[in-house]
Formats: C-alpha cells, sequence, structure tokens
C-alpha cells in the first residue's frame, strides 16, 4: 500500500488455527474446556498446537469476539474473515481448512455479494483489541 512503504499485509492464521472458529465454543459462547473439545481437532489432538492463543487473555479476546459474531448473525470464522476483508491494506489473507465445509465457510467470507461487518460490529473488534492487545504474548 503507498501509505505504508507499498510493503503488503498478509494475515497469517486469521483463525488462531481454529479457535476462532464456532467448534471450540459452547452455546454459550465461551471456549469450552479442554476435554470438551471436538475429538479429532487440532488442538485437542496436539496440546501443544499453537498454544499460544490459549492464554486466559487469548480466551477473553475469543469469547468477546464471539459475542460480536453472535451479534452480527454470523459464524466467529466468518468475523474473523470479514475482518481481514475490511482492512485495506491487507491483500490477501492465508487461511486453512481441513474439511470441504470449513473450506466454503471460509470462501464465503470473501465473496463480493457478502455482505461487510457493521460499523458497529467494527468498533466493538476495535474496543476488544485495546482491552487485549496481543494477547498471544500474555502466557
Amino acid at each position: 500500500s503507498p501509505s505504508n512503504l507499498d510493503i503488503a499485509y498478509l494475515p497469517w492464521t486469521p483463525l488462531a488455527g481454529g479457535l476462532l472458529t464456532d467448534k471450540y465454543l459452547g452455546a454459550d459462547g465461551k471456549v469450552l474446556p479442554k476435554e470438551e473439545w471436538p475429538a479429532g481437532a487440532r488442538h485437542a489432538l496436539f496440546a501443544r498446537f499453537m498454544d499460544r492463543f490459549r492464554s486466559p487473555l487469548s480466551v477473553e479476546a475469543i469469547e468477546g469476539y464471539a459475542a460480536v459474531a453472535r451479534d452480527e448473525k454470523c459464524s466467529l470464522a466468518t468475523l474473523a474473515l470479514k475482518f481481514c476483508r475490511s482492512r485495506w491494506f491487507a491483500t490477501s489473507t492465508i487461511m486453512g481448512a481441513t474439511s470441504l465445509a470449513q473450506l466454503k465457510e471460509n470462501l464465503d467470507a470473501f465473496e463480493a455479494d457478502e455482505a461487510p461487518l457493521s460499523d458497529e460490529a467494527l468498533r466493538r473488534i476495535d474496543e476488544l483489541h485495546l482491552r487485549c492487545q496481543n494477547p498471544i504474548m500474555s502466557i
């Protein structure tokens, strides 16, 4: 981007290794205890897999973003990817999926006819970011 010394931004792991998806959340929007994580999910299979995303501050952020997603009537993954899409300086986004259903959900967030996040959602995301800055460094 011209205002950024022509250096593009490329979000990597925008779904926090899967934690910014609904599969690790309970019906109340809270991160499930580890023993209740879905069998076969990466964080359940590999004890140290991206454990930086499981710090108390990261959990607070995840739960806050889940509340925003619920109010936007979209999945947590869709919220995260739409946020990446909303950043004018992001030239692309690196994402992964382990099933066709996950891939479809991820790609749908980038469809041209998909509504962007509301100004209220973006405001709440900014507030969460200020409260939980760089939560992966809080281990």
